[in-house]
């Protein structure tokens, strides 16, 4: 690199050119950036009566640290692959807390953050950080309405280090 500099040494433009090449070449070798923080799956626009009866969410370069908080009568689990992938999944018994929106649930890792999936399926392919759907119910009815796609716009990350303080025990 130090050859580089010395040859374009002559000019002001030639310097600004080795000075771009070579931040360039330092950003290439950086490690993507890491964000710690709570995923939450909201915005979802359910009508009165209707909440979240489960869910899946696949995850592409995210680590799961922790599950923050189970509401009552859910059971939440997870998978991580040997790629990049994993999945959090979620279901209510009939008993379980109605949730128009998933809260501050788990606290995560997401490496090199997409949005939305880019490239070729059949080629170079980088799934979205988060995708997934979730199961919409009426519990007057006491069954399963329908499963939505989630969009990109329905997952938040909010940063964080930990998991937020649980509320005060009931006596």
């Amino acid at each position: 690199m130090s050859a580089l500099v010395r040859r374009v040494r002559g000019s002001a433009r030639s310097t600004r050119i080795a000075f771009l090449l070579l931040l360039g070449m330092i950003v290439q070798r950086s490690p993507a950036q890491i964000t710690r923080g709570l995923l939450s799956v909201q915005d979802l626009g359910l009508p009165p009566g209707r909440s979240v009866a489960a869910f899946e969410v696949k995850t592409w370069g995210v680590s799961l640290l922790s599950v923050c908080r189970i509401p009552p009568s859910w059971l939440l689990s997870q998978e991580k692959f040997e790629d990049p992938a994993g999945v959090l999944r979620g279901r209510a018994d009939v008993h379980g807390e109605r949730l128009r929106e998933l809260h501050d649930i788990f606290l995560v890792d997401v490496y090199d953050y997409q949005p939305l999936a880019k490239g070729n399926p059949e080629g170079e392919y980088h799934p979205a950080s988060f995708s997934g759907w979730v199961e919409i119910a009426d519990r007057s009815l006491g069954k399963p309405l329908s499963r939505r796609s989630l969009r990109a716009s329905n997952f938040h990350l909010t940063p964080a280090s930990q998991c937020p303080a649980p509320p005060a025990g009931k006596p």
